[in-house]
């Protein structure tokens, strides 16, 4: 239990540290720029380049943050042609066709047009702790949606330690202490969220086995719910090993361009099978 009170004090007072800094204020452009385009995924063979800005996905503007809803324009139109409207670095804008794949992807990385070169100072102590207040009740409320997401599907949004490192050397080479304060107090609050979960091993599982044994009052549990117990601390234990694979797959997914890879030998396969 100490270890995840230790990382919730430490995420607050990162938190408090980067509100006394001056948390930057993002002020966003219109579209989303494009990162990177995997060799051969839908986005390449469309024409899509590293350093284009997004506009328009058919009829829908891009606006405001952008991403999360470019990504569900995306995933909800596997199979079907998407028209996007793209503005080339040179200031050209054209229009171009992309189908996702079955899975809803194009293969590409995208990040919000954003400026956050604003920051809000604070004129009292009084300011700075209502505000780390809302920041931090903010990002644990992420946090936790973010694991419930997790469990009702999936680990594409997770970042595993490969993601952890490079997000973490990226913000550090900013050189934006506020920026450096906020991404600590992210990474202490994560792995509080982590070692409270009830798998063998982890502070969650302890806090669980000092609650049963305060329900039960000093009686003996009985040998069913013991079996219970040891059974459920085995497939938790399988479910921990499963989902670090799978975060790390998606890590490595991240670098390296796995998803065109597929596409281009799924499409080959169909090819062949025509034939």
């Amino acid at each position: 239990l100490g270890g995840i009170l230790a990382n919730l004090a430490i995420g607050y007072f990162a938190i408090l540290g980067a509100v006394v800094d001056g948390i930057p204020s993002p002020s966003f452009r219109p579209g989303i720029i494009v990162e990177s385009v995997d060799k051969g995924g839908r986005a390449d063979l469309a024409g899509v380049k590293p350093g284009d800005k997004i506009l328009q996905v058919n009829d829908d503007l891009i606006q405001g943050d952008g991403v999360k809803q470019f990504v569900s324009d995306v995933s909800e139109n596997a199979d079907l042609p998407l028209k996007l409207k793209i503005q080339k670095e040179e200031g050209t804008e054209e229009i171009l066709t992309v189908t996702p794949t079955s899975k809803g992807r194009i293969s590409i990385k995208v990040k919000s047009n954003v400026d956050l070169t604003k920051k809000s100072k604070v004129a009292s102590l009084g300011q700075a702790l209502e505000m780390a207040n809302g920041q931090y009740a903010k990002l644990i409320n992420d946090i936790v949606f973010g694991y419930i997401g997790l469990f009702q599907g999936g680990t594409a949004e997770i970042a595993g330690p490969i993601s952890m490192a490079r997000m973490g050397g990226n913000t550090i080479s900013t050189g934006d202490i506020s920026e450096t304060l906020l991404f600590f107090a992210a990474l202490n609050l994560n792995l509080a969220a982590a070692n409270s979960l009830p798998i063998p091993g982890l502070d969650g599982a302890k806090v669980a086995g000092l609650l049963i044994g305060l329900l039960a009052k000093g009686r003996s549990i009985s040998p069913k719910v013991q079996e219970a117990a040891d059974v459920a601390a085995e497939v938790s234990a399988l479910l921990l090993v499963f989902f670090v694979f799978n975060v790390l797959l998606s890590d490595i997914g991240r670098i390296l361009p796995i998803d065109a890879v597929a596409e281009s030998l799924e499409e080959r396969m169909s090819d062949f099978v025509g034939k």
